[in-house]
């Protein structure tokens, strides 16, 4: 009530992406479909752009199915919304998708391309969004990017208490290192 329905169904994509971190995929999936329901009923279309990243981490293990098609419905979606922060939201969402199947040439053009900086985003979805960028560098064998980023992105990261954020900068930094034979930085990252 105090938010005006704002967020409606946030709770359980929350609860959702905690069973996805403990690899309870069943639960997971549960929460996913609640978090469905409710943000449908209020209209509630960030809360929806999250339902799509979890389903699309849930289909990389095998445990959730997806429209041959989903980007573009999902993109037609969001086009009637007129918001131009969702088309970038999932823009991302797909690039964190085919980054991680190893299909490039899906990546949208203006993430491949390394236009990040000249997209507006709300500043907590900053953090995802960079860590995603690093992720396309490293797919790209673009190494140097990665290391060379790390104070810009950790500051991005740590100006919230995004500790998943900064998780992935230190394997993303230890892959880096790793990558062109900087083996004992390579291993400090992974200790951190």
């Amino acid at each position: 009530q105090v938010t005006n329905q704002h967020g409606y169904g946030a709770e359980y994509i929350m609860e959702g992406e905690a069973f996805y971190l403990r690899g309870d995929f069943e639960a997971a999936k549960i929460s996913l479909e609640k978090a469905k329901i409710y943000a449908l009923e209020k209209n509630q279309t960030y809360i929806l752009m999250c339902c799509l990243m979890l389903s699309l981490r849930l289909h990389l293990f095998g445990e959730y199915s997806l429209e041959k098609d989903w980007y573009k419905k999902e993109k037609e979606r969001v086009k009637q919304v007129r918001d131009p922060l969702l088309l970038s939201v999932l823009d991302l969402c797909a690039a964190y998708y085919y980054v991680l199947l190893d299909i490039p040439q899906k990546i949208p053009s203006w993430i491949f391309h390394d236009q990040l900086n000249q997209v507006h985003l709300l500043a907590p979805a900053r953090p995802m969004a960079e860590i995603i960028s690093n992720q396309v560098y490293l797919a790209k064998k673009e190494y140097a990017k990665v290391i060379a980023k790390e104070q810009s992105v950790r500051k991005i990261c740590e100006a919230y208490p995004y500790t998943l954020c900064i998780l992935n900068l230190e394997i993303q930094l230890a892959a880096a290192y790793w990558a062109i034979g900087q083996w004992e930085n390579a291993i400090k990252h992974m200790d951190d």
